[in-house]
């Protein structure tokens, strides 16, 4: 196991008595320990040794743990990255909701002096707004363009409705 056994070897041709093994149950018991694998008494005891011969005794539970870890590390960045592109979808919901909550004031009565406005004057007020309040937001943007373009198509206007479609597809 990287060098115990000769450092059993080693510690038993020492010169100086006291550098060799006391008795040879100590000699036995780092045998043993050397063939189960566990810290010998004739090395360095580092913190490095004895996790490598615990990582060597341990193997599958070694293996296990460090599987478990990275599923857990690689959850946590998934997670993260959802967690990102789900805020990121509800903003951008909420802006629609805003947007179409504001294009709708311009049928209110109380908000609008002429009561007369035509559907075709709110969709050319709403695309100007699009084209103006929602550049930042180019997702945004190309759906509310086509969402108008429908609306326009729907009038009979195809022209416009068709150029609007192109410009959210862009």
């Amino acid at each position: 196991n990287d060098g115990d056994l000769d450092a059993i070897v080693m510690k038993t041709l020492r010169k100086e008595p006291s550098s060799r093994y006391g008795s040879a149950e100590q000699l036995s018991g780092d045998v043993q320990r050397y063939l189960e694998s566990s810290p010998v008494m004739a090395r360095r005891n580092t913190l490095r040794y004895r996790a490598g011969r615990f990582m060597r005794r341990r193997r599958a539970a070694v293996a296990g743990s460090a599987a478990l870890l990275i599923a857990l590390a690689t959850f946590s960045v998934v997670a993260g990255f959802q967690a990102i592109r789900i805020a990121r979808e509800r903003d951008k919901a909420n802006l629609i909701a805003n947007f179409l909550r504001s294009v709708f004031s311009y049928a209110n009565p109380d908000v609008v002096r002429d009561n007369n406005i035509t559907t075709r004057e709110i969709l050319d007020r709403t695309t100007v707004r699009i084209n103006r309040e929602l550049a930042r937001e180019p997702e945004v943007q190309a759906r509310m363009l086509e969402i108008t373009g429908e609306y326009y198509r729907e009038l009979g206007m195809y022209d416009r409705a068709l150029a609007l479609i192109q410009a959210g597809l862009r």
